[in-house]
């Protein structure tokens, strides 16, 4: 469970953290067009927005955190760059919801490398999510397969090992379809 404030020890309810993309009502974002400026203001707002949202104890502020990640996605390298440096904060929250936060498929792509490495992240739910995540990408990540293997073998929490599990079987039939 992600706990409600940083540094806590007090952990939050489930029904406290959105528990996926779709529960939370994010819907895909599109890239700027090409050609098209980012406003470079907006991309430390939302890291801002992020990382205060991700602290509360509301569902709904957390849904705000969640949103404000997929927003920064959607401005394109500039933004899953700011995503992928947030994989790495001090707070798990931030930690989770910035991985909760990479689209499925073809669009997640870019983060598959930096998903591997939160296979083996000192919070459970980031480990657990990020399996999730490697696993809605799909064929894209089938470089992460022998990493899940691996981080699956150490693994000692039943509910991530059974996570685990599933997204590595997602992940190796749908490796092994036919392009």
């Amino acid at each position: 469970m992600l706990l409600a404030g940083c540094g806590s020890d007090k952990a939050t309810a489930p029904a406290q953290q959105p528990a996926s993309r779709e529960s939370a009502g994010i819907e895909k974002a599109g890239s700027p067009e090409e050609g098209q400026k980012v406003d470079s203001f907006e991309i430390p707002k939302l890291v801002a927005e992020i990382r205060r949202a991700a602290k509360a104890e509301t569902s709904g502020e957390r849904t705000e955190a969640l949103g404000a990640a997929t927003k920064l996605i959607s401005l394109g390298p500039q933004g899953e760059a700011a995503i992928l440096n947030e994989m790495g904060h001090d707070s798990r929250e931030v930690r989770y919801i910035a991985v909760l936060a990479i689209p499925p498929g073809t669009a997640g792509k870019f983060a598959v490398d930096a998903l591997t490495e939160k296979l083996s992240d000192t919070d459970k739910d980031v480990r657990m999510m990020a399996a999730n995540a490697l696993a809605r990408i799909g064929k894209d990540a089938r470089s992460a397969i022998f990493h899940l293997k691996l981080a699956l073998k150490r693994e000692t929490d039943l509910n991530v090992v059974r996570n685990m599990g599933s997204s590595l079987g997602r992940l190796e039939r749908e490796a092994a379809e036919p392009e």
